[in-house]
C-alpha cells in the first residue's frame, strides 16, 4: 500500500524515489498529476504524505492538491518543493535548490511513522468499536507487514480527531477489521468507548427509543469484547447500564405498544430485539403473580441479557429444541454452543458484580433443566419460579421472532400450550392471554 505519493519532473523522479524509500522505509508511488493523486488517495485506507512540485507542466499541481486535501482535513500530509507565495504559509515549502536531508528530515516528520520489530508494542482493536465514539482518545494506527515478524504502524486517526461514519463506512469497504492502539493506550481506549457507551444510555432527558437504539448499540460492544475476552474489565460498566437501562424502558414507558412496535423494527439488531422482549414478557407475567417483587424483574432482566450472549448467529438464538437442529443444518459448533450456552453465559455473568444465586438458577435452567445442558422439551416443575416464566417468556419471543413461524399471539400460545404441558407452565401461558401491549 502507498504511503508516500511524489509529483516530480521525470529527470529527478527516479533518483528522489530511491532516496524516500530507502531512508522512510516506505512504499513511493510516482504520479504525474493531482488528478492521478487525488484519485488514488479516494481508494486508500489512509492519506499518505503527498511531495509534490508546485506545478506540473500547465497544471498548478501544490495548489489543486493543497484544496483537496483540506476539503478532507489532510492539508498536514503535503510538502511542496519550490517556494510558493500563498502555501509557504500553511505547508512546508522547500526552496530550490532542493536539500535532500532538509525533505527527508520534512517527511519523516510528517509520517509520523513507528517501525518495530516486536508487534506487541502494539495491540489490535476491532474496528466495529469506532463507530460508538465521537472522537479517538488515542492514536490509532495501521498496521503494515514489512517483513516476517517485522511491521510498520501507520498514523491512520490521530488523538482527540472526529470520527466521520463516512470513514468508518469507507474502512469496512475496503475490508479492514482492526486498528492497532500502543498499549499503554489500551486501557484509555476502551475506558473511552465505555464512557461513550454508558453516558448515552443512562441519559434521561432521551426519548425511550433514542436509549433503546444506544442499549442495543452497547449489546453488541458487550458481545464483542467477551469474545476478545475483554481484559480491561469495562465490559462490566457496559452490561450494568444496559440492563438498569433495559429495565427502567420496560416499567416507565408511557406507550408500550409504541415500545414494543420499535423493538420489532429493523433499527435494532436481533440479539437485543431478543433480549429486550424476553423481559418485557417476563414483566407481564410478573404483574400477575401475588408474590411479584421489583427484585423479581431485577433478576429476569439480568438473567435475559446474559442468557444468550455467547451465541454467535440468530439462527442459534431461535433454537428452542432438540428437533429443530434436524430441519436446518448446524455444524458440530453450532449444536454444541446451543446445548450448552446456558453454562458458558454463567461462566460471562459470574464475573459482574450484581451476580448471585438466583440469577445463576435462572440462567443454568433456561433451557428447561437444572443440568445447563440440552433442550428439554417438557420442563419439569421442579425449577425455580423464576425460571418457569423465564422458559415461557423465552419461547415466546423465539416463535415471534422467527420467519418460519407464526407472529400472531393466539396461534404462538397454542404453540406454547402443546409444548409445555406441566400445571405452572399452563398457567403462565394462561397469564399472556390477557392484553400485553
Amino acid at each position: 500500500m502507498s504511503q508516500l505519493i511524489l509529483l516530480e519532473s521525470d529527470n529527478l523522479k527516479a533518483l528522489l524515489s530511491q532516496k524516500l524509500s530507502r531512508s522512510l522505509g516506505v512504499e513511493v508511488t510516482c504520479l504525474n498529476t493531482a488528478e492521478e493523486a487525488i484519485n488514488l488517495i479516494k481508494t486508500l485506507l489512509i492519506c499518505p504524505l503527498i511531495i509534490t512540485r508546485t506545478v506540473m507542466g500547465q497544471e498548478k499541481t501544490a495548489e489543486k492538491l493543497y484544496l483537496y486535501l483540506s476539503s478532507q482535513g489532510h492539508q498536514e500530509s503535503l510538502i511542496v518543493l519550490g517556494d510558493h507565495p500563498k502555501l509557504k504559509f500553511v505547508v512546508p515549502c522547500l526552496p530550490a535548490p532542493l536539500n535532500f536531508e532538509d525533505m527527508i528530515k520534512e517527511s519523516r516528520k510528517k509520517l509520523s511513522v513507528l517501525i518495530l520489530d516486536n508487534e506487541k508494542e502494539f495491540l489490535p482493536v476491532n474496528i466495529f468499536y469506532l463507530a460508538s465514539l465521537q472522537e479517538t482518545p488515542c492514536d490509532l494506527y495501521l498496521r503494515i507487514k514489512k517483513a516476517d515478524n517485522v511491521y510498520q504502524f501507520v498514523k491512520l486517526i490521530k488523538r482527540d480527531e472526529t470520527i466521520e461514519k463516512t470513514k468508518i463506512e469507507k474502512y469496512r469497504s475496503l475490508d479492514l477489521k482492526e486498528v492497532y492502539v500502543t498499549s499503554g493506550n489500551i486501557d484509555i481506549f476502551f475506558a473511552s468507548l465505555t464512557k461513550s457507551l454508558t453516558t448515552r444510555i443512562e441519559d434521561k432527558t432521551l426519548k425511550p427509543e433514542t436509549r433503546i437504539l444506544a442499549t442495543a448499540e452497547a449489546y453488541e460492544i458487550f458481545r464483542l469484547m467477551i469474545r476478545e475476552a475483554d481484559s480491561t474489565g469495562q465490559s462490566s460498566a457496559i452490561s450494568k447500564a444496559s440492563i438498569e437501562c433495559m429495565q427502567e424502558t420496560i416499567e416507565t414507558s408511557p406507550q408500550i405498544a409504541n415500545l414494543v412496535v420499535f423493538l420489532l423494527t429493523n433499527q435494532v439488531n436481533f440479539a437485543y430485539q431478543q433480549c429486550h422482549l424476553r423481559t418485557l414478557i417476563c414483566h407481564h407475567v410478573l404483574t400477575k403473580q401475588s408474590w411479584y417483587k421489583k427484585q423479581h424483574l431485577n433478576i429476569l432482566t439480568f438473567a435475559s441479557f446474559f442468557a444468550d450472549v455467547t451465541l454467535d448467529t440468530n439462527e442459534e438464538m431461535l433454537i428452542s429444541s432438540v428437533e429443530e437442529f434436524d430441519q436446518t443444518y448446524y455444524s458440530e459448533g453450532s449444536r454444541f454452543k446451543v446445548l450448552f450456552h446456558p453454562r458458558e453465559a454463567i461462566d460471562i455473568a459470574k464475573n459482574h458484580p450484581d451476580f448471585n444465586d438466583t440469577i445463576q438458577a435462572v440462567i443454568l435452567q433456561s433451557n428447561g433443566n437444572v443440568e445447563g445442558f440440552g433442550l428439554e422439551q417438557t420442563p419439569s416443575e421442579n425449577l425455580h419460579p423464576l425460571s418457569k416464566i423465564f422458559i415461557i417468556a423465552d419461547g415466546f419471543v423465539r416463535i415471534l421472532l422467527n420467519p418460519r413461524l407464526p407472529s400472531n399471539k393466539k396461534e404462538i400460545l397454542e404453540l406454547l400450550a402443546a409444548r409445555y404441558t406441566n400445571p405452572t407452565y399452563k398457567k403462565i401461558i394462561k397469564s399472556l392471554e390477557s392484553k400485553i401491549i
